[in-house]
């Protein structure tokens, strides 16, 4: 825990996050403390438990690893969802240049335009 002071909002999102159940959502400006107040929750989790924090992208991903416990895998949704393929389907192969492969064959059907 920080010896940071939280408004009554962010401790209400935080105990949400550790005690609560369902879905919740974190709406403030930019600047508002949003990755901070996330952070927080997830320091917060007990450390017997597995949490996952996603990111859009690795960067974000990777420097957030840095701020939370071992307990938290934070990762990208992309990697969390490839992972999961893997696992459930341990023989197929996922193609990493799939989308290339697709955006040239259609190109290549447009090769008549000036």
């Amino acid at each position: 825990m920080s010896d940071r002071i939280w408004s009554h909002y962010q401790e209400d999102f935080i105990n949400f996050a550790v005690n609560g159940q369902g879905n919740g959502v974190s709406e403030a400006v930019a600047g508002g403390a949003k990755t901070s107040t996330g952070v927080e929750a997830l320091r917060r989790v007990p450390g017997h438990l597995r949490v996952g924090a996603f990111s859009f992208n690795r960067h974000i991903a990777e420097n957030l690893k840095l701020l939370v416990p071992a307990n938290v895998d934070s990762t990208t949704f992309h990697s969390f969802g490839a992972r999961a393929l893997r696992q459930t389907y341990r023989n197929t192969k996922l193609r990493e240049d799939k989308v290339d492969d697709i955006l040239v064959g259609l190109l290549s059907s447009y090769s008549d335009l000036p």
